[in-house]
């Protein structure tokens, strides 16, 4: 089988190595075009397949563009893309052919992980560039949650406590946002991570978070949270921790931050409006149905709540599976079991029909325009058969874990929750099952 190898020199002065198997498919070939139409290469140089990486080791970190016809197995192809990724420069691409094939996905992925990179498929061909930046995702409200005015105020600081278990007395929602409702202020903490479904609960019952530390949370963490509105209502005079001294406290400067508060949480931290971020960020049509994927339909806050927005938005075109029973107001079950009592996040969607059968031979019909994980920690169902069928674009995964290495970063449209740790983890997991 002979190879040709085309050298592109550009007018930037940049190196553009690209290696396609003389008799690759009509299809592959078009998809390469489309990686590489937006370059106008002067210069062409062919070179036959002996001695592959030998005339090109001069050119080290120099090359933006590599195309190999991979390996069909997972070590071989580990290895051709360890060979020859030394060439590719800091911002440049590797690409292959036969995603189809799991050994060869198996072998990309193991090799992206190693060297930090992000892989993108577009049917059968598979490229990688530097590792992309996770997108920010958090917690957030149903709107029916939020009250319609400000509630009147008789209590300095709210009397449940995050680091305090003996007032965590409340066993209903209700009572649970009275508390918040009466109060001026409610404290609350970073604990297994920074993002906590207690700051959207203080916010939209018109209360205003007393968020200990706040100032060391990272930008991304909590993305939409108003963090400078939080600390300017904590700063204002007359406010200490657990206590307002009414001689120097100005209410209506409160109620003036306390009026934006509630716009902001109307206007962005709401569940649906998280879910249309979400899909905003994934150019999604409008049109198509999107697939929800679970494993363990247990309680899982970011799950549970990215879903609730995402069925208000589109309904019936969003697919759970397996269905996630709590959230849609036909639950029977006792949610004071739940975790967290069940509070703010059961019982909101309507329930309807809904075709749930025959999902894994839907995937490979491609019926869906998008596949989202709602937890890549908790479940990846039918990994391989969506890799294999859907584009990188059109797959997206959640992380909703508390503070944690989080090993699954290098991955295309992937959604961090918690940024803290992020860039200081070399992740080892295998990213597949």
């Amino acid at each position: 089988m002979k190879f040709s190898y085309r050298i592109f020199d550009f007018s930037a002065g940049f190196l553009f190595l690209l290696c396609v198997r003389a008799l690759c498919s009509y299809e592959n070939s078009k998809q390469i075009d489309s990686l590489i139409q937006r370059y106008q290469p002067k210069v062409t140089l062919e070179v036959g397949m002996k001695d592959l990486i030998a005339p090109f080791r001069h050119l080290k970190g120099k090359v933006d563009f590599v195309y190999l016809n991979t390996c069909r197995d997972c070590v071989s192809v580990f290895r051709n893309l360890d060979e020859w990724h030394s060439l590719v420069s800091a911002q440049g691409i590797l690409a292959g052919d036969d995603w189809g094939n799991p050994k060869v996905m198996r072998g990309v992925q193991e090799f992206a992980r190693e060297e930090n990179l992000t892989v993108h498929t577009i049917q059968e061909l598979w490229y990688c560039t530097p590792a992309l930046k996770p997108h920010p995702i958090q917690f957030s409200i149903p709107e029916v949650k939020i009250v319609r005015e400000i509630p009147p105020k008789d209590r300095d600081f709210a009397f449940i406590h995050p680091e305090d278990r003996s007032t965590y007395i409340y066993e209903s929602e209700e009572e649970y946002y009275k508390d918040y409702q009466r109060s001026y202020f409610a404290v609350t903490r970073k604990k297994g991570g920074w993002d906590c479904l207690r700051h959207y609960e203080i916010l939209a019952n018109g209360c205003i978070p007393y968020f200990i530390n706040l100032h060391e949370c990272d930008e991304n963490t909590m993305h939409f949270l108003p963090k400078e509105l939080i600390k300017q209502a904590m700063s204002l005079e007359g406010v200490s921790y657990m206590a307002i001294d009414h001689e120097k406290f100005k209410p209506e400067k409160y109620y003036e931050i306390l009026e934006k508060l509630l716009a902001h949480t109307r206007a962005y931290l709401t569940t649906r409006q998280i879910a249309k971020y979400l899909l905003d960020t994934l150019h999604y049509s409008g049109e198509g149905k999107v697939l929800y994927l679970s494993k363990d339909p247990s309680s899982d806050y970011l799950r549970d709540l990215s879903l609730i927005g995402l069925k208000e938005l589109l309904q019936e075109k969003v697919v759970d599976y397996p269905k996630i029973p709590h959230i849609y107001k036909s639950y029977s079950g006792d949610i004071s079991a739940l975790y967290g009592k069940g509070m703010t996040y059961t019982r909101i969607v309507e329930d309807g029909p809904m075709d749930r059968e025959n999902i894994e031979q839907r995937v490979k019909n491609r019926e869906f325009e998008l596949i989202i994980y709602g937890s890549i920690h908790r479940g990846r169902l039918f990994y391989d058969v969506v890799l294999s069928n859907y584009d990188s674009s059109q797959i997206a995964y959640l992380c909703g874990e508390d503070l944690h290495n989080c090993q699954y970063v290098h991955l295309n449209n992937f959604f961090l929750r918690d940024f803290e740790l992020y860039g200081s983890y070399n992740p080892v997991i295998p990213v597949y099952d």
